[in-house]
């Protein structure tokens, strides 16, 4: 069967990897890159991991997986100094730093998904939109992707998996609300608390320090 892949973050690759041995799949990602929430941005000799800062396992299926990363050369164990701040205290050690195991990819976060989709057709700096093949229901039908900003043909598709919130967007009118209300209703009441973060790209001639303020 051919699966189309919106996405090429963590949950993407390694949902394409499982799937390539046994379904034609292809991968559309809008960045230049894989990675997601794992990007690797890269100029004028200098590179910035401007999504996750590290990762750390927190289930024994995740660190069996971890470990088969490390082994391939594409992630590593972090010890680099780990800081807080506080406008009342400045900058001061993290209590809780040495109770966990941290990694980043190598040599960027993006080696990880990276890695994952070898061997994976993935078609970069394409933003794709679903639409159901023939223009109704039915899981039969498949599904029809073209190029958000050219409208050509991408490709008829027997499955769709979308991992992209942006791309998910696109064709969210064909899920039945009826259906996911058991899942929708909760989520919207949930209480949630947000915190606003900005985060600024920064490099310097030569090394400054090793530690990294978390919060």
């Amino acid at each position: 069967m051919r699966v189309a892949i919106q996405g090429s973050g963590v949950a993407a690759a390694a949902c394409a990897r499982r799937l390539r041995a046994t379904h034609d799949v292809t991968v559309f990602e809008s960045g230049r890159g894989p990675g997601g929430r794992m990007s690797t941005r890269r100029s004028d000799g200098y590179q910035w991991d401007h999504g996750a800062q590290y990762f750390s396992p927190k289930t024994d299926a995740f660190s069996v997986a971890v470990s088969e990363w490390v082994e391939q050369g594409w992630c590593d164990a972090w010890a680099g100094e780990h800081c807080v701040w506080s406008s009342e205290g400045g900058v001061s050690p993290d209590p809780k730093a040495a109770a966990a195991l941290r990694y980043v990819g190598t040599p960027g976060m993006n080696a990880i998904c990276r890695g994952l989709l070898d061997g994976v057709e993935a078609r970069y700096e394409t933003r794709a939109v679903a639409m159901r093949r023939g223009g109704g229901g039915g899981a039969d039908r498949g599904w029809v992707l073209e190029h958000a900003k050219s409208g050509s043909a991408l490709g008829e598709y027997d499955f769709l998996i979308c991992t992209d919130k942006t791309a998910a967007a696109q064709h969210r009118k064909d899920l039945d609300r009826e259906l996911l209300d058991d899942f929708v209703q909760p989520a919207i009441t949930a209480p949630s608390v947000h915190s606003n973060t900005l985060t600024l790209p920064r490099s310097f001639p030569e090394p400054t320090c090793r530690r990294a303020l978390c919060r």
